[in-house]
């Protein structure tokens, strides 16, 4: 599942212009954000905990919105969920392996507490994210 790391890092870089750094420690509160996947045959969520420091870098690159407000941040975490999914199935398809994705839902501001097998955290300007599927 390796094309969710490489989908996160592509999305930063066409969006921020820079690389996050993988990190170890999972981001567990923050605007989470989710979408249903089909890889291979299995059905499962990729969730998106972000916080609200690198979602609003996300506001500056990309809406020119230096001070967003919580609408706007969670339409940002929610999009950015369906960019990051989008660039997987790019990535899969490439490799030959059969990805489908639903739409991208915004689930909240808080603690996530979803069951995952999986996951990827990044930093960027000491603004964190976790990946979790």
């Amino acid at each position: 599942m390796d094309f969710f790391k490489e989908a996160f890092c592509v999305a930063m870089e066409q969006s921020l212009g820079d690389t996050p750094k993988e990190c170890k420690e999972r981001l567990q509160e923050g605007f989470i954000s989710s979408i249903r996947i089909t890889q291979e045959g299995e059905e499962f969520s990729l969730y998106l905990v972000i916080s609200s420091q690198l979602l609003e870098y996300f506001a500056c690159s990309l809406l020119m919105d230096d001070t967003p407000d919580k609408e706007v941040l969670k339409d940002i975490s929610q999009e950015l969920s369906n960019l990051i999914a989008g660039v997987a199935k790019v990535k899969a398809s490439d490799a030959s392996r059969s990805f489908q994705m639903g739409t991208p839902t915004f689930i909240c501001i808080g603690l996530f507490s979803q069951p995952f097998k999986q996951y990827c955290s990044f930093e960027y300007l000491g603004a964190r994210c976790t990946l979790y599927w």
